[in-house]
């Protein structure tokens, strides 16, 4: 049977092809893969899908030139709504909005028409996407944002090379005074670095030349974004080739003064040779596909029933299941199950679903039995084979594994229900550039978020999904969506009750659904309430003794406040309570996306988790909330962090709505599941331009709730970062990569070596400096920054070192060779605001503008030490004396 399995798998990946095509690459001068995706909210419009083809076609030769014919687009996908009728599209295979690397969507109060790229990392860390807005498309004003490929251009070496802006914006002066104390715009200019030379800090000069250089730019104004595109050095003696590292900007404050070249030479695209000039190089007209999302989303859930599955696990399996297809999809989807031990089998050949008899019919086909071993490739051979059987001239669709891992452009997305390993199927899950999720088998609320997260993939606002997109009434189609407002877990005992509160805020409330699951018996009672009594049109129960859950659907409207249950049970019993509602008509919701990303390549090295909330999709951030990420562990065990938007530690940017924390707790082997918890106040926000609604008795209070993808942490040996940076697996050394694992080769889940303590405290990146006396030069000089931790940003580190002196290219490049100490300081809690004072330096007999370099390190006791911190610049003004007479 393990024999037959490892051939179905090699079939599987013959017919998925060698790798998946829908990531971006750069491959002999030419960028494949690239996605502009269209908001299904945007009317459909053939001249801004010739906007969008004119656009990049510029662009691709712009590109070219200011890479010095290093790179261009060769291919591009335009992805238009399945909701456009006018031509005939393409269908698109594997391609959604989701992952799209170009939005073309609404614009939000926050950016307006301005193009911008949703940035979440740090230097050199690509972005998520480029955001520009069909107003722009259609009139790209160039009066205002420069040429439109050089504005592509721009966005695309943030996204692509993770650079940042290096004119003024945020809390980056307009203007600042150089070396030479001459008053400058920020902007990119030509000069040299002169030190600033006192006491025994004194080093050699250094012309600020690099390898890498870009062009130049104007005084003022947004002419910057026209000339600030990035080309390499030619003539050293060329002004153009120099990096400005004065300019107070947000380039050189996140990559200690690198230019925009020196960041993207180090990227993957450039490094180490890769894509040398191409002089040769003719035609740079990219090649556009034009696709259109099937019309029906097609599913396949894949139930594994092997002897191992039996009891709780079922179940849940069931539990789940039944609430993906009762809650989660849409009218007009179609789904198909097949289920596997040994061999596979198809209980339900695809069907359209269009009704809650259609519904209940389906989740009637469930399997309620198991035996025999796992086939786990059998399961996924049965799928593909009824995609094809259903529809062979459509794209193979949505492929869901459900399996305790005990194992044509399809997309496969994974849900394990235990911690052993099957790397096999996480390979062919991120080949497809589908999802993985751990979800222990005791834990309801995982299972189902899996789900959610799986009907969002394609963003189309119509779909019932996890997590809120924007609700529009275009062209007398009412668009609404589901969110998942509330996941809770009762374990309770014989004749024990139970109760609590759900928020319901003033963006949702229609076809409001309140499922209780439990495990034995269904409970005595239940009881359910708004908190002003006893709601109108409050409905009947609807029981399914089979699946064993009772649901509560309330007709019309919620009510909008705090709803109370309460539970009463006579048995030894878990139950779960999952709460989902429709969005309003005509409201901007709220929208949250969890991910994660590796900050280092270190063996079991951190991994960051970020939650991104705004008011719309997209739309501006909603700040001032409280972010919860819950992290359950292989020992059942659950780690909870604060997410945190204060622009230190794992956060790069404050007030951005991206609430972010390093996670480091990697102790047991095996899988781990995220999920976030969010919850605050819309109203609260309109500092930030925020509010739902201009009637002031509406409340804003509202919790959401979103599951993560996976990590798996197999061991500290090696490491593997799959394509889509969600999914981090840890491998043993050993497995054969593309082998699938039997009942009988599977790693024993066991605790890890003890890991030394070889993780520095996070960079500090948002140091200030100011004189405490502006008018007492040796008053001292006070210092702020949020404190890190002893790892990353946990815990309390050891010491925080300020050094300072007058260049402050030697501070970033050589910190601990070319500095005068100041102090060394026992730091405070992570995420505690640290200020403090230190002496002024000694500056006796100089006069005029004196420049000083501020930067500071912290270190653990190891000692293991973090980056250079940002680097402050302060001066002081010094009279000369006045001659005598």
């Amino acid at each position: 049977q393990n024999h037959l399995n490892e051939e179905i798998y090699f079939i599987i990946q013959e017919k998925l092809g060698s790798e998946s095509n829908l990531v971006v690459k750069l491959q002999s001068n030419g960028y494949d893969g690239v996605l502009v995706a269209i908001n299904p909210a945007v009317p459909e419009n053939e001249t801004l899908i010739r906007n969008i083809r004119d656009f990049f076609t510029r662009a691709s030769h712009s590109l070219f030139i200011l890479t010095k014919k290093r790179a261009y687009f060769r291919n591009i996908n335009i992805l238009v709504p399945k909701t456009w009728t006018g031509a005939r599209y393409d269908t698109a295979i594997g391609l959604s909005y989701r992952k799209a690397d170009v939005i073309v969507a609404p614009a939000n109060s926050a950016k307006g028409n301005n193009p911008y790229t949703r940035q979440t990392g740090g230097c050199g860390d690509p972005g998520t996407y480029i955001h520009i807005t069909p107003e722009y498309v259609y009139n790209p004003q160039e009066h205002l944002y420069g040429p439109r490929e050089k504005a592509i251009v721009h966005e695309w070496s943030h996204l692509r090379w993770g650079v940042f802006d290096e004119y003024a914006t945020g809390n980056h002066k307009r203007h600042y005074i150089d070396s030479n104390n001459i008053l400058q715009a920020t902007r990119q200019i030509a000069g040299e670095d002169q030190v600033m030379q006192y006491k025994n800090c004194l080093r050699r000069p250094i012309n600020i030349t690099n390898q890498f250089a870009q062009m130049p730019v104007e005084f003022e104004g947004n002419e910057y974004r026209i000339r600030s595109t990035i080309q390499y050095k030619n003539d050293p003696n060329e002004p153009i080739n120099f990096h400005n590292s004065e300019a107070d900007n947000e380039q050189n404050a996140k990559c200690n003064l690198k230019s925009l070249w020196e960041v993207i030479g180090a990227s993957p695209d450039f490094r180490e040779g890769a894509n040398p000039p191409n002089p040769n190089l003719r035609n740079l007209t990219p090649t556009f596909r034009v696709v259109k999302p099937p019309q029906n989303r097609r599913f396949v859930v894949v139930l594994d029933v092997s002897g191992s599955m039996r009891g709780k696990r079922l179940l849940m399996m069931r539990q789940s299941t039944s609430e993906f297809i009762s809650s989660l999809l849409s009218d007009g989807d179609k789904i198909g199950i097949v289920q596997f031990h040994s061999f596979a089998q198809t209980l339900l050949p695809i069907r359209h679903v269009n009704s809650q008899t259609d519904r209940f019919d389906i989740c009637s086909r469930f399997p309620n039995r198991t035996g025999g071993s796992t086939c786990i490739g059998c399961g996924i051979q049965a799928a593909m084979q009824e995609m094809e059987r259903d529809d062979p001239t459509e794209p193979c669709g949505h492929i869901v594994v459900l399996t305790d891992d005990e194992f044509n452009g399809c997309t496969i997305d994974a849900i394990f229900l235990t911690t052993t390993q099957n790397t096999a199927l996480v390979q062919l899950v991120n080949r497809t550039s589908g999802r993985w999720f751990f979800a222990q088998d005791r834990d309801l609320r995982r299972l189902t978020g899996a789900f959610a997260v799986i009907a969002d993939e394609d963003g189309d606002i119509r779909n019932l999904v996890s997590t809120v997109n924007l609700a529009y009434n275009n062209n007398n189609i009412l668009m609404t969506n589901i969110l998942q407002i509330l996941y809770r877990q009762h374990n309770l005992s014989a004749e024990q009750n139970a109760n609590g509160t759900v928020e319901i805020d003033k963006t949702v409330g229609l076809n409001t659904t309140f499922r209780f699951s439990y495990q034995i018996k269904p409970p005595c009672k239940f009881t359910l309430m708004c908190v002003s009594g006893t709601c109108e049109g409050h409905p009947l129960a609807q029981t399914d003794k089979s699946l064993k859950f009772i649901q509560f659907v309330i007709p019309g409207k919620a009510t909008v406040g705090t709803w109370k249950y309460a539970i009463n049970s006579k048995y030894k019993d878990t139950v779960s309570l999952s709460v989902t509602s429709r969005t309003l008509e005509n409201v901007q919701p709220i929208v949250v996306r969890t991910s994660t990303r590796s900050t280092s390549t270190r063996i079991a090295g951190p991994i960051v988790i970020e939650a991104t909330v705004t008011h719309g999709d997209p739309g501006p951030p909603l700040l001032y909330l409280s972010v919860v990420a819950v992290i359950e562990k292989p020992d059942y065990t659950e780690e909870r962090l604060i997410l945190l938007d204060n622009g230190a530690g794992a956060d790069n940017t404050i007030n951005d709505g991206v609430y972010s924390r390093t996670f480091i707790g990697f102790r047991e082997r095996g899988r781990y599941s995220i999920q976030t918890w969010f919850a605050g106040t819309v109203t609260g926000n309109r500092e930030a331009g925020e509010s739902l609604s201009n009637e002031s008795n509406e409340r804003g209070v509202f919790t959401r709730v979103q599951t993560g993808t996976g990590i798996e942490f197999i061991g500290y040996n090696r490491i593997m970062l799959s394509d889509n940076c969600s999914n981090i697996v840890y491998i043993m050394p050993g497995n054969k990569n593309g082998t699938p694992l039997s009942d009988n080769n599977r790693p024993v889940t066991t605790a890890p070596s003890v890991r030394p303590d070889d993780l520095a405290p996070n960079r500090i990146n948002d140091l200030t400096a100011v004189h405490v006396d502006p008018n007492d030069r040796n008053s001292g000089i006070r210092l702020s920054f949020t404190a890190p931790g002893d790892d990353a940003d946990s815990g309390t580190g050891k010491n925080i070192i300020v050094m300072y002196l007058g260049n402050p290219n030697n501070l970033s490049t050589n910190f601990e060779e070319n500095i005068c100490p100041v102090t060394s300081i026992q730091p405070q809690i992570a995420n505690t605001r640290e200020t403090f004072t230190i002496p002024s330096p000694n500056i006796t007999g100089m006069t005029g503008s004196i420049r000083i370099a501020i930067a500071i390190i912290a270190s653990d006791e190891v000692p293991n030490n973090s980056s250079v911190s940002n680097i402050v610049i302060l001066r002081f003004f010094i009279q000369p004396p006045i001659p005598s007479q």
